[in-house]
């Protein structure tokens, strides 16, 4: 208001006295240039304070477009010290004409309109205001002085449209200038040199177990990207958050690419934190997305994602704009364009590239683009020019002619577009003439050669012409021939001969490119030139794969020139991508030629990117580092010809020429190649899937007709066996859903077991359609339902085989997909509970749901858990449903009684009571409990019957009557022992007089019983966990069992040494903490006696086991005489036999035999194409044998011809239909290169290891050569071929120091490991049933790590079902666990692991860990097993002596390490390696005390080292001299108490022990040797270090000496002492306070603080004072009386001292004493008075001398010389120097003394020629 009326003011003064208008009252507006001319607009400006005088000039039309002034607009720097730049830049598109004004610099910081702006309030009813305000930091003065009004009620509502702003404080919208663009309502950010608003907020967090720092996203300038490239579990995160204001047009868009891993690495876009993109790994071209937002404010996050497992610096996350469209109504200004940019319209919403060979200046805002001359050139967006360089011949690129009829054509030339050369200089069009007479190239394989007439003439030309579809190329002969039934003819396509840019190819290239992406050169493709530090060139190729066995191949070379062997250092490399998924990485090679194949399993539209990238720090790196396609070869595609017919794969047939074969309709199948039908699916089995190779056996309780797609079950009954009935029907009633059963996010499911319901009560899909399904998901708006599943399939819980026995499946519409094998089994999740005891019920999956919105179709489990304590119960849902690790599975529980079997005869047993009048009591129990089947068979009444006799019958018999009788053939009798290998547990108690169960229990916080597990009994964790087993023996008998370590643990987290102790009778049998904790996972048997008739109890406990990595298994306890006789014989199982009478046993059925009934007497041959493994009920039909059948013996190398011989064998056991290739003949090849490490002896002709000391780094050396001084050749034992006798390891087993083996009772024939040609696996288990662990040992008893080296090996699973795990075990301790779960597949990469290794003995271990047996196909794989720094192997290089070590001599085979007091550094001063001969001793104090140290240790303050060089430690006398004055001695505290123990009275439990100035050696004070301080065992200061004063801010006022203990510090090269750095950690500080009132040593007192690290100890005392020297002694005399005096000393109240100066009592006084210092002082100040007098008076002779001399001279030239004119400053009397000599101009004023003191000269005369006349 205030501003107003001044304003007001002024204009009212102006009215009274108006001037004459003159051309500095009014202003002219000029529109832009069109065709060179423009309209001009005069006005007068506001407020018009001028009358008369000249009028407005007319306006003007087609004024010339030359530059004036107001063309111009100011733009001003920042301020800095005061002032500020102020340029001017072109606003309009005129030319020529007037040029800007000068830029002007340093100018005065004048506050103008462009210091402040305004900002608008949040809206209420419509209305806002407008506050003006200064920008931050204000940097102005002056100028403009205050702000403008504010201004009030302005309306919310205008919205402008995309092109226009609305100015602020206006009301109507105005159009962008040029040069400047609008969103009209929102915000664009696509320039990101700064944070364009502190609405951002980047940073960056570890994820668990890490810690360090981590940086969020990077500015990059035109975009952002994110940090930390390589930091394994890190996010970076990028926050922005606004509010956006209208009601239906507000969305976030961004721009972005990403190249990451997928499940691993990737981004994650969360809005409102809600995940909008989930984990996103791979987008190589840029992706716009766009997500539609309320009204309000919303917080918007991106995260690039990295979890713990994989570290790949070549990953990122790119965003190249955000645009945030609603954030206001309308925006208040518009935005320049970015340089190279420009707009020529008025009102644009957006900015132009300036096309190529045009460039906008270096300015933002600009309306034009200027054109490069001639001799120049740009790329798009440039803003300059370059210069065109002369073309060479890499400029130019051939092309062809057609072919004429003589198979010649024409070779030209042009230049490649676009032309960034100058053609009239270096290679000019004429120097590259055609070239005529060139052959055609030759067609390809399925192709032809066609002859076709050009026009009317009779001349031909040729082209090459793929052959028809279902055809392929003759042999030898030009033609197309059709192929036969059971055949087909793949389409191929080749890509070898680049002549010209492949069809549909294209190529980038991002950031610092020198090219615009890859390039053709007749024969190859390669990734271009010229590109500097960061650079991604991709070619990409989109096809069509028209059959499922399609694949690429790509032949290609690479050249990287840094040569890192690890991904997270490379700098360079090649990526290949199909279907967004990296299939293939190189990096850090020089690959001189390599193929790679792409398969693909799908019909499908392809895309293939090839990227080449870059990954310099510096980005002045042009390197040759390229790659170079050869070859691309695509086969199965949709376009070229076909090479060959092939045989119709199984599940597929031909009738006829065809390019793809048909498959087999659902119902159908063959299991052959190259037929031409397919054959119906037989009765009781089924498939519901095109291109069937077999069909499913339906299960028991359903059945099928022949050709049927499913099966059906009796009215929701299921029959797995005879004895194995669930009867459902209970559960599932027609056209009726169970539900609804919600989940958190508001979402409803229904559910139907048995039936499809087709009703609109339940599902109803987006469509208003009834679904037909089993399950489906109601959304939360109650609008549509989604299918999850409507087809069944039915698994028994705990019964689970492989995938070829079906004996426990049942399927309803429904076939096997691969979903089975994620199953929950025996450790099913409920609610987040998890339980290993066996669950008794169903698994129901529904499968085959919508697909939409998920990677492949939605499927849902029912756990059906049998509980007969509920009734019908209801479905659960488990945790939130969807299942976060499979995203579309949903997961359900449902507790019912009807979820348990029928139950039989063998669900019951009986016991006896004990005899009494010859009867007892036969009485008859569940052997269950709780009961676990329902319905059928009830339990029988208990019966009275009469005793039988106490005939003892022995193993192989049984009772009858009072004779023992033989068990027939076929049966088995335990005798009076019993076998417990299937018993399982009871922990509610005991059964039958504590005869029949075991009994389990534990003590401890959350502790678990023992239980059972695939036959084992394993302990539960607490502080013990025990095992009981009660029995009456009838004789003298024994118990056995077998124990196993389950897994080992070495203390290393401080837990409780776990202790297994078994006992009989409360007596100890075994007793052992720390062995059997460590042994090699082998069963061990233990058998004792049981000396005495009658009841024993035994006992198994595990103490102090505090995790699962502490458990034991126990199996196959047997008690021998323990029980009664047996009655009857028992039935040997399927797959068992007994061939003899009287057997105390079953025999297992060996390899390829079988028996499928009870009580067999001997095993059945597996028929023609079958077979079977131990233990087999059934034989399992063989596939056709495959290269993974079978491998290659070779023998030894043949040294003659150096060939050697392999012969074809298969593993063993065979299991497929087919011969070994070559028909069992020999193949013959060349033996193998002597590898690196070796040479080829010219004498024998065969490969021999170097001798010690000798390396070769090449193949097929012919000597080896020896490593020099400082340098050694390091042995290293690698396994990378897997051949038999190559690599220490043979067929079937591994020789050496190297074993294999297999533990658990799940151990299948292959025992162990088994070679694999080029890799390991871990074997496959027993198909019967168990657990168990395939162990894999390297013993290194000879072949210990002789030098820091390391292991390295690559593993993989083949499949990812939480079933499987594989233990890195070093020196028997776990190092590693990796879980089969971790994304693993057999088509996945090999992850790689290495391992760093100390010096010293090594036993490795790769534990295989398999929960379930019947998973057969569960493996793991291992291959590249590498040992470096061993004492045995092959030398393959030479290694320069790392820091701390050295090498004397030539021929070294390990470096030495440095002895204690010495150090050496591996590089010279340019930092390049130099080896070390020898080790460099420690300079004078400093020292250090281990072997092999790269430096020493600076000795602190008040120490010194124990040697003038080399010391190994630092010595002190206990003082300290801070100076000649300053003497501290603590020598006496030393004496009185050598080490001080002090107590934290505010922490419990925390002792610390201080050594004042010895090192603390006993281990009960410290676990660490030569420390001065220590805390709970823990060192907290290596090195003793003085400091004087005391800090003045701690302690004013008050005197004492600082002690500090601190960690080794490595000295600086221009220091002997320690450089104390104060936040160095894990150090003590004691500060020493003299304190004259305690006369004894005091007592030390801890300082509270909250850091960890640091002890800070106050310590008062006598000793803290310094050492009293002669002058802290004060005399003081008594008066003299009667001729006697006394003579006392004071002593100062700083110090203390040993000794004082004895008093002196009634002295004699009666004569004057004169004080020896009185005399000296008085007769040296006379004599320095009698000096100075002896000099004044000389120099006075001198001046008289001098001035006598001057007179004398003036008289003699006749001059009246006056005294008083000597020093005249009059300019008329004349001036002389002090030699009497005039002075000349220059000489005037020789002399002025200054005002301010008399003795202050400041022009000092020039005085040159002054004789001394003395």
């Amino acid at each position: 208001m205030k501003d107003s009326l001044i304003i007001l003011f002024f204009v009212l003064i102006g009215v009274v006295f108006l001037q004459e208008c003159t051309t500095t009252d009014y202003k002219a507006i000029f529109t832009d240039c069109d065709q060179n001319v423009r309209k001009a607009a005069y006005f007068w400006k506001e407020p018009k304070t001028c009358e008369g005088g000249i009028g407005l000039p007319t306006s003007y039309e087609n004024i010339d477009c030359s530059c004036i002034l107001q063309d111009y607009e100011i733009q001003y720097t920042e301020c800095v010290d005061g002032s500020r730049n102020k340029t001017y830049v072109k606003k309009t598109n005129c030319v020529d004409g007037v040029t800007p004004p000068q830029p002007e610099e340093g100018i005065p910081c004048e506050c103008v309109e462009a210091d402040y702006s305004g900002i608008y309030s949040e809206c209420i009813n419509n209305t806002r205001d407008l506050f003006w305000y200064w920008k931050s930091p204000k940097i102005c003065e002056g100028g403009i002085s205050e702000l403008p009004d504010n201004i009030e009620d302005l309306p919310c509502d205008i919205y402008c449209l995309e092109g226009n702003y609305l100015p602020l404080g206006k009301t109507v919208c105005e159009e962008c200038e040029k040069g400047k663009s609008s969103y009209g309502e929102g915000e664009e950010f696509n320039e990101w040199e700064e944070w364009p608003s502190t609405k951002f907020k980047t940073y960056c967090e570890y994820g668990t177990g890490q810690d360090g720092e981590c940086d969020g996203w990077e500015l990059k300038g035109t975009y952002i990207i994110n940090g930390n490239p390589g930091i394994i579990s890190s996010n970076s995160t990028l926050e922005y958050w606004d509010y956006f204001v209208t009601d239906d047009y507000n969305y976030i868009s961004f721009t972005y690419t990403i190249d990451g891993v997928q499940n691993h690495e990737g981004l994650i876009f969360e809005i409102d934190g809600e995940v909008k993109l989930g984990l996103e790994y791979y987008q190589i071209k840029t992706k716009t997305v766009r997500f539609k937002l309320s009204k309000g404010l919303h917080k918007f996050k991106w995260v690039y994602y990295n979890d713990e497992t994989v570290c790949n610096i070549k990953s990122y996350g790119q965003i190249e704009e955000i645009v945030a469209q609603g954030t206001e109504y309308s925006t208040s200004e518009c935005k320049l364009c970015p340089i190279g940019w420009y707009i020529d319209q008025k009102g644009s919403t957006e900015c132009i590239e300036c096309g190529r060979n045009y460039y906008s200046e270096r300015q933002y805002g600009s309306i034009i683009c200027k054109e490069c001359s001639d001799t120049e050139y740009s790329d798009p967006g440039s803003w300059k020019c370059n210069d065109k360089e002369p073309c060479t011949d890499q400029d130019y690129e051939s092309y062809y002619s057609v072919c004429n009829e003589d198979s010649t054509r024409t070779k030209y030339w042009k230049l490649i577009e676009p032309v960034i050369c100058d053609m009239t200089r270096g290679v000019t069009p004429d120097d590259k003439p055609p070239e005529p007479n060139k052959s055609c190239r030759i067609c390809d394989p399925g192709e032809i050669k066609v002859k076709n007439r050009t026009d009317e003439s009779s001349i031909f030309n040729y082209y090459c012409s793929a052959c028809p579809i279902g055809s392929k190329r003759a042999i030898d002969d030009d033609q197309c021939v059709p192929c036969p039934e059971g055949t087909e003819a793949p389409r191929t396509l080749y890509f070898h001969n680049f002549e010209k840019w492949p069809k549909d190819f294209t190529t980038i290239c991002t950031n610092e490119c020198g090219t615009s992406g890859w390039r053709r050169n007749e024969n190859i493709l390669d990734s271009g030139e010229g590109h500097l530090g960061l650079v991604e060139s991709i070619l990409t190729y989109k096809f069509e794969s028209e059959i499922e066995s399609s694949f690429v191949n790509i032949t290609f070379s690479l050249n990287c020139e840094d040569n890192s062997n690890m991904l997270l250092d490379s700098k360079c490399g090649l990526n290949f991508y199909l279907n967004d998924k990296l299939t293939f990485q190189f990096w850090s090679q020089n690959i001189t030629t390599k193929t790679v194949q792409l398969p693909i399993h799908e019909v499908r539209e392809n895309e293939l990117n090839i990227k080449f990238w870059k990954r310099y720090l510096t980005s002045n790196n042009t390197n040759n580092d390229h790659a170079k396609i050869i070859q691309i070869i695509l086969q199965g595609i949709t376009d070229g010809g076909a090479p060959s017919c092939q045989l119709c794969p199984n599940g597929t047939y031909s009738s006829g020429a065809t390019n793809k074969c048909i498959k087999c309709e659902p119902g159908t199948y063959n299991n052959n190649k190259g037929l031409t039908t397919c054959f119906a699916c037989p009765e009781n089995t089924f498939n519901d899937e095109y291109g069937s190779d077999k069909c499913l056996q339906c299960g028991f309780g359903t059945f099928s007709e022949p050709g049927s797609t499913n099966c059906y079950d009796k009215d929701c009954v299921f029959q797995f066996d005879q004895d194995l009935i669930y009867n459902l029907s209970a559960l599932s009633t027609p056209n009726e859903m169970e539900g609804p059963i919600n989940d958190p996010y508001g979402n409803e499911y229904y559910i139907n077991l048995c039936y499809l319901v087709n009703s609109k009560d339940y599902c109803i899909n987006d469509q208003g359609e009834n679904l037909i399904t089993h399950s489906c998901q109601k959304s939360k708006n109650k609008n549509n339902s989604i299918d999850i599943g409507n087809r069944i399939e039915i698994l028994e819980l705990g019964n689970d085989n492989d995938n070829n026995n079906n004996n426990n499946l049942v399927y309803l519409n429904n076939n096997k997909d691969e979903y089975y094998n994620n199953l929950v089994k025996n450790s099913i999740q409920i609610n987040n509970f998890v339980t290993n005891i066996r669950n008794e019920g169903l698994m129901f999956r529904l499968l085959s749901g919508d697909e939409e919105g998920c990677d492949k179709q939605r499927y849902s489990n029912i756990t059906l858990l049998c509980d007969t304590s509920i009734d019908k119960g209801k479905i659960e849902p488990v945790s939130n449903i969807e299942n976060p690790k499979f995203s579309c599975h949903y997961e359900f529980t449902w507790r019912t009684k009807y979820a348990c079997r029928k139950c039989t005869e063998r669900d019951y047993n009986h016991y006896y009571t004990n005899c009494e009048n010859d009867q007892r009591m036969k009485i008859y129990y569940w052997i269950e409990n709780p009961k676990m089947c329902y319905g059928g068979m009830e339990l029988p009444e208990d019966e009275q019957t009469e005793c039988e006799g106490n005939k003892i019958c022995h193993s192989g018999t049984y009772v009858d009557g009072e004779e023992c009788i033989g068990c027939i053939e076929g049966r088995y009798s335990t005798g009076q022992n019993l076998f417990f290998e299937y018993e399982k547990l009871n922990d509610l108690g005991t059964i039958g007089q504590n005869l029949t169960s075991f009994i389990t229990g534990c003590e401890g916080f959350e502790c678990t019983c023992w239980n059972y597990s695939y036959n084992n009994l394993q302990n539960g964790i607490g502080e013990s966990s025990w095992l009981k087993l009660i029995k009456n023996f009838k004789d003298i008998g024994k118990i056995e069992f077998n124990v196993n370590q389950y897994f080992i643990n070495l203390n290393k987290q401080n837990l409780p040494i776990p202790r297994f102790v078994f006992k009989i009778d409360g007596k100890k049998m075994i007793s052992n903490s720390n062995n059997f904790f460590t042994s090699k996972f082998q069963y061990q048997s233990f058998k004792f006696d049981v000396d005495s008739i009658g009841t024993h109890e035994f006992e198994w406990v595990v103490f102090n086991s505090s995790s699962p990595l502490n458990q034991i298994e126990i199996n196959n306890i047997t008690l021998l005489n323990v029980d009664k006789s047996k009655q009857l014989c028992t039935e040997c199982e399927m797959g068992f036999y007994s061939a003899d009478n009287s057997s105390a046993n079953c025999l297992i059925c060996p390899i390829n035999t079988y028996n499928d009934n009870l009580g067999s007497t001997a095993c059945s041959n597996c028929g023609i194409g079958t077979y079977s493994y131990d233990g087999f009920a059934h034989c399992k039909s063989k596939n056709d044998c495959t290269e993974d059948d079978w491998y290659i013996h070779w023998e030894d190398c043949n040294p003659e011809d150096r060939t050697r011989k392999g012969h074809y064998k298969f593993y063993q056991p065979k299991n497929c239909i087919g011969d070994l290739p070559s028909d069992g003949e020999p193949v013959i090849e060349p033996c193998l290169s002597c590898y690196p490490g070796t040479f080829l002896n010219e004498a024998t002709n065969l490969c021999e290891i170097c001798k010690d000391g000798e390396y070769t780094d090449i193949i097929d050396a012919k000597e080896c050569k020896s490593s020099k001084p400082g340098y050694a050749s390091i042995k290293s034992v690698q396994y990378t071929n897997y051949e038999s006798n190559h690599n220490l390891i043979l067929e079937n087993h591994i020789q050496d120091q190297i074993e294999t083996y297999c533990s658990g009772n799940g151990c299948g024939f292959s025992k162990g490991w088994r070679l694999r040609n080029d890799h390991l696996d871990s074997g496959f288990g027993s198909l019967v049933g168990g657990s168990f662990k395939s162990i894999l040992n390297f013993k290194f008893k000879t072949n210990i790590i002789e030098e820091n080296g390391s292991f390295q090996f690559s593993y993989k699973f083949n499949n990812s079902f939480d079933i499987a795990s594989l233990t890195l075990v070093i020196n028997n301790e776990p190092l590693f666990e990796f879980n089969s779960l971790d994304g693993a597949s057999e088509n996945s990469m090999w992850m790689t692991k290495n391992v760093s290794l100390d010096i010293g003995e090594y036993e490795i271990t790769f534990v295989y860990y398999q929960l379930d047996s019947l998973k057969s196909y569960q493996k793991c794989w291992l291959k590249d097993i590498q040992f470096y720094a061993t004492s045995a192997g092959t030398s393959k290089h030479i290694k320069s002596c790392s820091n701390g070590s050295y090498s004397p001599s030539s021929k070294s085979t390990k470096c030495l390490l440095c002895e204690p007091g010495s150090y050496s550094i591996n590089e010279d001063s340019n930092g390049n390696d130099k080896g070390i001969l020898e080790c460099t001793k420690c300079p004078e104090n400093q020292y250090n005390e281990d072997y092999g140290l790269t430096n020493c240790f600076g000795c602190g303050v008040g120490t010194w080292g124990n040697k003038e060089l080399g010391s190994t430690d630092c010595l002190n006398d206990c003082t300290y001299s801070a100076d000649k004055d300053q003497i501290f001695d603590f020598t006496k505290i030393v004496e009185k108490k050598p080490i001080i123990k002090i107590f934290n009275n505010e922490r419990e439990n925390e002792i610390i022990y201080l050594s004042l100035c010895s090192k603390i050696v006993n281990s009960l004070y410290c676990n660490e040797e030569n420390s001065f301080v220590c805390k709970n065992l823990t060192s907290y200061g290596y090195i003793l270090n003085f400091d004087y004063p005391l800090p003045t801010q701690k302690y004013p006022n008050q005197d004492g000496v600082v002690i500090e203990y601190l960690p080794k510090v490595p000295v600086t090269k221009d220091s002997n002492y320690i450089e104390i750095d104060q936040e160095s950690s894990f150090k003590t500080i004691v500060y020493m306070i003299c304190n004259q009132s305690i006369q004894d040593i005091g007592t030390p007192t801890i300082i509270q603080n909250q850091e960890v690290d640091l002890i800070e100890i106050e310590w008062h005392s006598l000793y803290g004072c310094r050492v009293c020297k002669e002058e802290d002694f004060t005399k003081i005399e008594s008066s003299c009386v009667d001729r006697k005096k006394n003579i006392t000393w004071a002593q100062s109240p700083d110090c203390w001292s040993n000794s004082k100066k004895n008093d002196q009592i009634n002295i004699e006084c009666g004569e004057v004493e004169v004080n020896s210092y009185v005399i000296y002082f008085s007769v040296s100040g006379f004599v320095l008075i009698v000096i100075i007098i002896l000099i004044l008076y000389r120099q006075k002779r001198k001046l008289q001398n001098k001035y006598k001399k001057i007179k004398e001279r003036q008289k003699e030239e006749g001059n009246v010389f006056d005294d008083n004119n000597l020093f005249s400053s009059e300019n008329e009397s004349p001036s002389y120097n002090i030699n009497g000599n005039p002075l000349n101009n220059n000489e005037n004023q020789i002399v002025r003394f200054s005002e301010s003191s008399d003795s202050q000269i400041e022009n000092v005369p020039i005085i040159n020629n002054i004789q001394d006349s003395d």
